[in-house]
């Protein structure tokens, strides 16, 4: 309630907001941007209202999935905040790894797909991992064998679209990956209402992530340094579409610096202000060796080890569905910073004058 007061003080204290002031608070949130002003208003105070992270002792551990089916990628993050007033935040990443779930190792049958001789009239079923049966198996097995295992207290996942670049058409391979992603969602509200029983698994909270929201926070905001050159991104946004070596490019970026500690830089304001804080990142063992051939090159990666180059973990034909979890985490991460920041300064009594240009960013 204290937080849904503050978000209508910061709107009542701003009646000259533009459309675009609007949607520049609400893309902070990772919120949708089109609309008009009133949807926009409510949009943003009901935003403001829902956290994206129930904290627990300050920490929450994170499971990004970004889907596929041959080339599916998660990554486990832990998040530590320093506090709900100063929101200063570490990522320490456990987990980064690429699964091909028709080679998904130790999925178990179940009665529908044992059998597969036709009954009476009816056609036999396909020995194909892409028959729902098959399908829902790997799907199963990989939830709760593989990954909630990890205790995630949130599970993030790609959210999928039927079509491509406005086409007619929907593709078989599209319809492929959303009957998986149905199945993970099915499965995971299945465990999570079972998470009374003692052989349960924690609860926790799942949501689904628009990559559009997730290519536009990062990408755009990673070529936006100045004021002139806001603008120029806001017009070229309208006009290209956010391409997967963009998003390599960012993840490189970050995780290429020669330290043991690494950082997502502050985001830049259409006033050239920074609007929200570093957020510190370090990795486990495994998590790091998959940064490192991440970010190595064609001539760096000949020079590993015979071992290394024949480990899945290190296989980055595919670099662009990794970068893709791990975008998607940091967002969510960067937008619960960015509603606590807005929150703290509104009851600071900072005015619309400052306010605005310490937050608002590129569109």
């Amino acid at each position: 309630m204290a937080v849904k007061k503050a978000a209508s003080k910061l709107l009542k204290k701003a009646p000259t907001l533009t459309n675009v002031n609007l949607a520049s608070l609400c893309g902070l949130l990772g919120l949708a941007k089109s609309g008009p002003k009133p949807a926009l208003t409510d949009r943003f105070e009901a935003g403001m209202t829902q956290p994206r992270i129930q904290w627990k002792n300050n920490c929450a551990r994170i499971l990004s999935i970004d889907m596929g089916i041959k080339n599916l990628a998660y990554c486990i993050v832990d998040v530590k905040l320093e506090s709900l007033t100063q929101p200063t935040i570490s990522l320490q990443v456990e987990k980064w790894q690429r699964f091909d779930l028709t080679k998904l190792e130790g999925a178990s049958t179940v009665s529908t797909t044992e059998n597969k001789s036709a009954l009476p009239g009816q056609e036999s079923v396909p020995d194909d991992i892409f028959y729902p049966p098959s399908l829902a198996t790997r799907a199963y097995d990989l939830l709760k064998n593989q990954l909630l295992p990890n205790e995630p207290s949130i599970v993030l996942i790609e959210r999928q679209h039927f079509r491509q670049a406005n086409g007619s058409a929907v593709q078989e391979w599209t319809i492929r990956v959303n009957m998986l992603e149905s199945m993970l969602w099915a499965v995971l509200e299945t465990l999570n209402r079972e998470s009374g029983s003692g052989k349960a698994l924690p609860r926790f909270n799942a949501f689904p992530v628009a990559p559009k929201a997730v290519g536009q926070f990062w990408v755009d905001s990673s070529t936006c340094q100045t004021e002139s050159t806001c603008a120029e991104v806001g017009k070229a946004r309208k006009k290209k579409k956010i391409e997967k070596k963009d998003k390599i490019a960012v993840v490189r970026e970050w995780f290429s610096a020669d330290t043991y500690v690494y950082f997502i830089p502050p985001r830049k304001s259409e006033s050239s202000m920074t609007v929200n804080e570093p957020i510190e990142i370090t990795f486990s063992k495994q998590a790091e060796r998959v940064r490192n051939a991440f970010c190595a090159g064609a001539r760096r990666k000949k020079k590993l080890d015979d071992s290394e180059v024949t480990d899945p973990d290190l296989d980055m034909t595919k670099k662009d569905d990794l970068a893709d979890c791990f975008l998607q985490a940091a967002a969510w991460v960067a937008w619960e910073q960015n509603r606590l920041k807005i929150d703290n300064l509104v009851k600071q009594g900072v005015d619309r004058t400052s306010l605005l240009p310490t937050l608002i960013t590129c569109s």
